[in-house]
């Protein structure tokens, strides 16, 4: 018995086809037009907020981490938050470059007090970090710790964190960074109310801005200290 009657059943594969539009038996290239990731950029961007206690349980709802396409998730108590007046970029510029000019010695909690007055920016937040599976359950005891005043004034998820989706980052804000009794209320309230057990940041928001580390810092400082990990 020869072999191909004995494997007639065997069908030799199709040709290689190397272009992936050229070849005869695919379709012609689409038409050129708008191009789709431009879209998908856009609405990576979205943000979902609730400013209300009465709408928390409709927003959870359309929204939970676990499922929802924005890339942050925000509750606000409009009568905590004030909105900081603008700050031009050459104004951010001008201190960054005074800051990293200033000799170690120099750069104490009071001159970056000084240029938090001269840019208008005191808050800052305290943030961790919850694994996608708790997400949902973690958020809403956030959000309703922050409508009902027992937290900061404001809380922010992030969903598409440099895409990490291993942990997901929550913070927590306070108005005012030099506030430490009230700095340390939130993180306390954060212990017992959410159940955070582990060490967390502390980020006052003009060291963001300014892309300012502690080791920047004269050792022994306030922020040298207890902003970090506590």
């Amino acid at each position: 018995v020869s072999f191909s009657s004995a494997h007639s059943w065997f069908v030799p594969p199709p040709p290689v086809i190397t272009e992936l539009f050229s070849g005869p038996h695919l379709p012609p290239p689409p038409p050129a037009g708008p191009r789709p990731m431009a879209k998908a950029i856009t609405s990576a961007r979205t943000v979902e907020t609730c400013t209300s206690l009465s709408k928390l349980p409709e927003f959870l709802y359309d929204h939970p981490p676990s499922r929802s396409s924005a890339s942050r998730l925000r509750v606000i108590l409009p009568s905590r938050v004030k909105a900081p007046a603008p700050v031009s970029d050459a104004l951010i510029h001008q201190a960054k470059k005074h800051w990293r000019s200033l000799p170690l010695r120099l750069r104490t909690d009071d001159e970056l007090d000084r240029l938090a007055r001269k840019l208008n920016l005191f808050s800052g937040l305290w943030r961790f970090w919850v694994e996608p599976d708790r997400a949902d359950a973690t958020w809403s005891r956030v959000a309703h710790a922050v409508l009902m005043q027992r937290l900061g004034p404001r809380a922010e998820i992030q969903l598409k964190h440099g895409g990490n989706t291993m942990r997901l980052p929550i913070d927590v804000m306070t108005p005012d960074y030099r506030d430490r009794a009230e700095v340390l209320a939130v993180r306390r309230a954060l212990r017992e109310e959410i159940g955070v057990v582990r060490p967390i940041p502390y980020f006052p928001h003009i060291t963001k801005k300014l892309r300012v580390r502690t080791a920047q810092f004269v050792p022994g400082s306030r922020a040298e200290k207890h902003w970090y990990y506590e």
